[in-house]
Formats: C-alpha cells, structure tokens, sequence
C-alpha cells in the first residue's frame, strides 16, 4: 500500500516500452521493460514495477529497481535475458545507458498491466 503523500512522489521515471520480443533462446528471455528518467535520479531503488498478470488486477509491487543513479533523458532497459537483448537490438543496444537485470516477476504478455511505483505507490 502507498504510505506516502503523493506531494512526495518525483514522477521521475514513466514507463517507455513494455517488450515481449521473439528471440531465438526462448523463454521468457525476449521480455523486457523500458523506462526513462525525466529528471536527475540519485537512486533509482525508490522506484519498481509490478506485472497485473491475465488482466486479474494488480498484486503489488514485484521488482525493485538497483540502487544506482540515473540522469535526465537517461533510457532504462531492464530485461530478464541480458543477452538476448543486446543480440536483437545489435548497434542500438548502446542507447541504453542503465541496463538492469530483470526478476521473473517481469513476465508479461499482451494481456497484462504494467505498474511503475514509486515510494510504494502507484
């Protein structure tokens, strides 16, 4: 549940792309969240996401970001194969300044809500 006044919340951080690509390993490895930082971020752990699986409604928040920084403008990707990522996007792999680990709480598919927290709240 969210505990702080939303006159706290930065919004620094909005949801970009929501990725469920075809790659050749399979699995759950083509999947992937986007974000990007709309303002200087000291530490992005204050944020996480939440994956409202089979459009059942929110189950809170199941990821939370590292504790790194970000800046302005900065594009986030946050993916559950590192690897497959960086195969499918080739050159433009780079355009990605923060690149994050996903968990397996990032599963989604085209019939799933995608939930950006911060603070605990959504």
């Amino acid at each position: 549940s969210c505990i702080y006044d939303s006159g706290s919340l930065t919004n620094a951080l909005i949801l970009q792309g929501v990725i469920d690509f075809t790659v050749p390993s399979g699995n759950s490895d083509g999947k992937a969240i986007h974000l990007v930082a709309t303002e200087d971020i000291t530490d992005l752990s204050v944020f996480g996401l939440g994956v409202a699986n089979n459009g059942g409604g929110t189950d809170g928040m199941e990821y939370t970001l590292d504790a790194v920084p970000a800046s302005y403008g900065d594009d986030i990707l946050i993916a559950r194969s590192l690897d497959a990522m960086s195969a499918y996007f080739a050159d433009c792999y780079n355009e990605f300044e923060i690149v994050l680990v996903a968990s397996s709480a990032i599963s989604q598919n085209g019939d799933d809500a995608i939930e950006l927290y911060e603070l605990g709240c959504h």
